[in-house]
């Protein structure tokens, strides 16, 4: 994918999302997202038998990292593949929405 002008710029500078939920005056919860620089590339691992195919970490991943599989698990879902594994930006998003716990991310050690 080539990106270019302000949006390559957005890409280039967007290293690390930190997700965090705050409780507001009402008792309501609010999340907002920080972007900071420093973040790794990390190895987005699925497991594929816990999930039920809600599908929120497709639709919430930033940098569009997964995709539905075409396999189906024993729950009867598609869970989530990598089908952009250089894009992960290590910012944990889909790891904190996924409500079955079935996706973790880790980080690639640099060097």
């Amino acid at each position: 994918m080539e990106l270019r002008g302000a949006k390559q710029d957005l890409y280039d500078n967007i290293e690390w999302y930190k997700p965090t939920v705050s409780r507001g005056g009402r008792g309501l919860s609010e999340v907002s997202v920080s972007v900071k620089k420093g973040g790794g590339k990390a190895e987005v691992k699925v497991i594929e038998e816990r999930c039920k195919g809600c599908g929120f970490c497709i639709e919430f991943c930033p940098m569009h990292v997964l995709d539905y599989s075409p396999n189906i698990n024993a729950r009867g879902a598609h869970p989530p593949y990598v089908k952009n594994p250089d894009a992960c930006t290590a910012c944990g998003l889909c790891e904190q929405l996924c409500p079955d716990l079935a996706i973790y991310i880790v980080k690639k050690k640099e060097g």
